[in-house]
């Protein structure tokens, strides 16, 4: 179910934009209305602008552009009705029917008659669940919209060109200026023939703005692949499979301690020192029997570093370490990826297993979907972290843990 934001709640403490201007006149003073407007957004390089939204009122109703391909699927007539390409009236069933005499042409119109609209349903469940959705977002008023979302300046901002002087704009600053251009020519009409005609094509441009964000997030050039999936994970680790079905359940993946130590680290960190498992001066003196080192931060880290390196530990530093990891890795998952990922089988969560060694241990009734047979294939472990009871919804902490992202599952 496509998921919509309630505009009028979102938008109501938001600044509107209303100048199609970018700066005051010649000068390379920003607009205080506009775009990149620091009253709006912030000053210019600031956290605010990174983080402040607006939005531009319509003056007129269109369609929320998430839906205009559903009623492409449900109803094609509605398409021509906005176009003005055919009249239609609606019979007692509910059906728009092609009709010279009728009173729908025009998006103005079709709005007016929406309620009375009702779309056929059949036996394909695909369809019933896409008329229950528009039904359901019909009586909390969202299938149409009189206001779209900016986003923050910071995304988006004009650039001062060194040769030029003049400013370099992010081509997606023009798809608003054309809405607020039809938006102004609405506003000064308000009715009429000519209010019908903008208001189709307001609808169109809202349209071009969306199909235009989503191929900015989604190709391969896009803000997802590029700056989320695309990007190094700080917390990962690569291993040869080998079999473990007499150890190993089948939700459960074994992971040498020197690769938990690598996966958990700003875990394991955190347990030694702030969380009060671990008794501080019993630890310090197992750093300076190991390598006479005194207890920090750096100190850990560089400790971890070298374990996973394949450096000895002392006995009771040893001991402390792995106590450490147990604690860490319970009721948490792993993420096991085994390239090339063809298929959604080919990455996998697991409940960790501490082992011994340097190879990871997989339950052979797990090998027909990672493809592997134990003849030197290595998984590539991400982690992520559940956090709370079984009972209760879940949540996972995914990928850079210094930039947790917070994912509902």
């Amino acid at each position: 179910m496509i998921e919509l934001l309630d505009l009028e709640k979102v938008t109501r403490n938001l600044t509107p934009i209303t100048s199609i201007e970018y700066t005051i006149g010649k000068s390379q003073a920003l607009h205080p209305e506009g775009l990149f407007s620091e009253t709006i957004f912030g000053m210019q390089n600031s956290p605010d602008r990174n983080k402040t939204y607006s939005y531009i009122n319509l003056y007129c109703k269109v369609f929320h552009p998430a839906l205009m391909n559903v009623f492409y699927r449900l109803n094609r007539k509605i398409l021509s009705v906005i176009k003005k390409e055919k009249i239609f009236s609606i019979d007692k069933d509910g059906h728009l029917i092609e009709n010279e005499k009728g009173n729908i042409n025009g998006l103005v119109r079709l709005i007016a008659n929406f309620d009375k609209i009702k779309f056929q349903d059949n036996d394909n469940l695909q369809r019933s669940d896409l008329i229950k959705m528009v039904n359901y977002y019909n009586k909390k008023g969202l299938v149409f919209i009189n206001k779209i979302l900016v986003i923050p300046a910071g995304y988006r901002d004009a650039v001062i060109d060194p040769v030029s002087g003049g400013l370099r704009i992010d081509p997606l600053n023009e798809y608003y200026v054309k809405i607020l251009r039809s938006a102004n020519q609405l506003q000064a009409i308000q009715s009429g023939e000519i209010y019908d005609v903008l208001s189709s094509k307001m609808n169109d441009l809202v349209l071009e703005l969306y199909e235009f964000l989503g191929d900015k997030l989604g190709k391969k050039e896009g803000l997802i692949r590029d700056k989320i999936l695309a990007r190094r994970s700080d917390f990962t680790a690569r291993a040869v499979i080998v079999g473990g079905s007499t150890e190993i359940k089948v939700n459960q993946i074994g992971v040498p301690f020197r690769v938990l130590l690598k996966l958990f680290e700003p875990f394991i960190i955190y347990d030694l020192v702030n969380s009060g498992n671990v008794t501080q001066s019993e630890l310090s003196v197992a750093l300076r029997e190991y390598n006479n080192s005194t207890l920090s931060i750096p100190v850990l880290r560089n400790l971890m570093n070298g374990i996973h390196g394949g450096d000895e530990l002392t006995p009771n530093l040893e001991r402390i370490m792995k106590d450490s990891v147990q604690r860490v890795i319970k009721d948490k998952v792993v993420i096991a990826k085994r390239d090339p990922a063809l298929q959604t089988e080919n990455a996998q969560g697991f409940y960790p297993v501490m082992i011994d060694g340097t190879a990871v241990k997989l339950n052979v009734l797990k090998c027909s979907s990672f493809n592997a047979d134990f003849d030197g294939d290595s998984f590539f472990g991400n982690i992520r972290i559940r956090i709370g009871s079984k009972k209760k919804k879940q949540k996972i902490w995914m990928g850079d843990i210094s930039k947790l992202e917070n994912v509902e599952i």
